[in-house]
């Protein structure tokens, strides 16, 4: 996984994590384990929910409901395959950490850190607490990387252009 870097890739991520939040507007953000849903896809996890924007599938593979956080890279062809949903997950995820102080040591981070950011949010980061953040505040975050990626998308494309060689 990497993050988006040209215009093009930071517009698709800001439609995908815009259509994830469409889509977890509509049900539960699953927060358990084992998987990246429950009851059939009703309860999603934020990497399903991207997935799902990006597919345009109505429900989750079936597969999403077994063990799968702690799959190592490679191990989760769903999202392994598509690089614009990898890239989505690894976006929120980097926002998401500097907000909230996380530290991500591995590639295997970034999709298990989305699936267990809404239920172990540090609160206070003297006394280390936490708590379970609500639906609309996943999905006010969700919004805010969202207009963060068009708006790098917005800013790269303005350097790009005041950068480009003028036509002969």
């Amino acid at each position: 996984m990497f993050l988006p870097t040209t215009v093009a890739e930071l517009r698709t991520t800001s439609r995908l994590l815009d259509r994830a939040r469409d889509i977890l507007a509509t049900r539960i953000v699953y927060v358990g384990h084992p998987g990246y849903c429950s009851n059939g896809g009703h309860a999603l996890s934020v990497p399903a929910a991207i997935w799902m924007a990006h597919t345009g599938a109505l429900r989750p593979p079936t597969t999403f409901e077994q063990d799968a956080c702690d799959h190592h890279p490679g191990d989760r062809p769903e999202f392994d395959q598509h690089t614009e949903v990898a890239q989505a997950i690894r976006f929120l995820s980097t926002c998401v950490a500097h907000d909230t102080g996380y530290l991500i040591n591995e590639e295997n981070d970034y999709l298990e850190h989305l699936c267990n950011w809404p239920a172990s949010t540090p609160t206070n980061r003297i006394t280390y607490t936490s708590s379970r953040l609500t639906n609309e505040q996943v999905m006010d975050t969700i919004t805010d990387a969202a207009e963060h990626a068009a708006a790098l998308a917005d800013q790269l494309e303005r350097t790009t252009a005041r950068t480009a060689p003028a036509a002969a």
